[in-house]
């Protein structure tokens, strides 16, 4: 069977394609910011302009699923890329909202608006371009909570 055609929006990058500086080459992304392949971590999202601390980086549209159906995703991929939402439910988020990494050395945050039913990403530092783009997924960037996987930290974290 042949596989389905790949469509990207204007400005999208592609595989192949360098981002800034050659650190990593993009599997998917957009002017501004870059999902690609990380050793040792797989995917992650990488600036691919700079952002100043406070800017926003992105803002999401999350797909709000109920308590009664996030149980049906504790035993699929989705599971590790969901974030907790109101009344015991969970959110898929778009973008690339779901597939920033953890750290407990965060270069961002996000916030849930739960009446818009979105995501909101802002740079806590400068993010040069190139830079990983990472969030505590305890939600307080300061919340050193132990988390369902094995945190290993990146040199310079």
């Amino acid at each position: 069977m042949a596989s389905p055609p790949t469509v990207l929006v204007e400005g999208a990058k592609g595989i192949g394609d360098a981002c800034p500086g050659d650190r990593w080459p993009p599997v998917v992304g957009t002017r501004r910011l870059h999902v690609v392949d990380l050793s040792g971590k797989g995917r992650g999202v990488v600036a691919a302009t700079p952002f100043a601390a406070g800017a926003l980086i992105e803002r999401v549209a999350v797909i709000p699923v109920s308590a009664a159906q996030a149980a049906h995703l504790d035993h699929t991929v989705l599971e590790h890329y969901v974030f907790d939402w109101e009344a015991g439910g969970v959110a898929v988020a778009l973008g690339c909202g779901s597939l920033y990494n953890h750290s407990y050395a965060p270069n961002a945050v996000y916030r849930k608006l739960f009446a818009e039913r979105a995501i909101e990403y802002v740079a806590l530092a400068d993010i040069a371009a190139g830079d990983e783009i990472v969030i505590n997924y305890n939600g307080d960037p300061l919340d050193r909570a132990p988390l369902w996987f094995a945190v290993v930290e990146q040199p310079g974290s």
